[in-house]
């Protein structure tokens, strides 16, 4: 069935109460509805063709820019539902004062949240989050650099954290019978993929060294390091002692993390031409105020 815009076999804009087509209604001008239109076939559609464009649109100049709203919308008229009806779909709308054009992909009702299997977006400079986050949804998704042609064994950024810690003074043996901390102890961490980046300090006012035993380490680091395996030493990276007041016997100048552990192994040089070796539980000071170290460290985590 065809309606043309001008002549034809109805007239000029021809006005109907109700229309039924049985195959193809083909509109070359503009089609006005004022009430809705009823698809029964499973495989009808409705679309465009010889490239032309369709719009679902709004033209009412009485109403506020901010309200103009045009858009395509799939309603489940179920009357069991909970509220009734339910939709879900898509709308595009000039919002707020700014009337800038959005895109927006909803479930009507307010309680469900949209979801998008797939989002290409091509052919543009730049994408721009103006309020809230870009939230990944799933672990272990993020975002693929694969396109870069890199030769690493992994090209996708799926994970970003930071945060604060409580950093501690243990040993690899034996711990301490009691450690006392004061508020000038705690820590931070940064997080990129498996990479982790930790500084901060510690300071006693009170250690009953107790038995004791092995080498003293700065504990409770935020991620256990990667295990060291082959030639790789991935949790066995260097740290900065930046400053190390205070001890007793021996004061720690170099650091090392300690391979699949959450351990800052702390070592002392006797003398300028003696070997490195770690801090004994003999070495640590017992009275307040004492023991300070700020160190930092970047390790691979496990």
């Amino acid at each position: 069935m065809t309606i043309k815009q001008q002549g034809g076999i109805f007239g000029r804009n021809p006005t109907f109460n109700n229309v039924e087509v049985d195959g193809t209604l083909s509109v070359d001008g503009t089609f006005d509805i004022n009430s809705a239109i009823t698809i029964t076939a499973t495989s009808s559609t409705i679309e465009s063709t010889s490239g032309a464009e369709l719009f679902l649109s709004r033209d009412d100049t009485a109403i506020a820019n901010n309200n103009l709203i045009g858009g395509l919308a799939f309603k489940a008229n179920d009357s069991t539902a909970s509220p009734n009806p339910q939709y879900c779909g898509m709308k595009a709308y000039a919002a707020g004062s700014g009337n800038n054009p959005d895109l927006e992909f909803y479930a009507g009702n307010g309680n469900y949240d949209a979801r998008l299997p797939q989002l290409s977006i091509n052919y543009l400079n730049n994408v721009t989050v103006e309020t809230g986050n870009l939230v990944i949804g799933t672990s272990g998704k993020g975002i693929d650099f694969s396109a870069t042609s890199g030769t690493g064994t992994s090209e996708l950024f799926s994970d970003y954290e930071e945060g604060i810690f409580t950093p501690t003074l243990t040993t690899t043996g034996t711990d301490f019978s009691s450690v006392t901390y004061d508020g000038f102890t705690g820590g931070k961490y940064v997080k990129v993929g498996n990479l982790v980046t930790v500084y901060g300090t510690v300071r006693t006012d009170a250690v009953t060294v107790g038995s004791a035993s092995g080498a003293v380490c700065i504990g409770s680091l935020p991620f256990t390091s990667a295990a060291q395996t082959g030639a790789t030493r991935d949790g066995a990276c260097s740290a900065a002692i930046s400053d190390a007041t205070t001890w007793g016997s021996d004061v720690p100048c170099a650091g090392q993390g300690s391979p699949n552990s959450t351990l800052l192994l702390l070592y002392k040089r006797a003398s300028i031409t003696g070997n490195m070796t770690v801090i004994a539980p003999a070495d640590v000071a017992t009275g307040a105020n004492s023991n300070r170290i700020a160190f930092s460290m970047t390790y691979a985590s496990a």
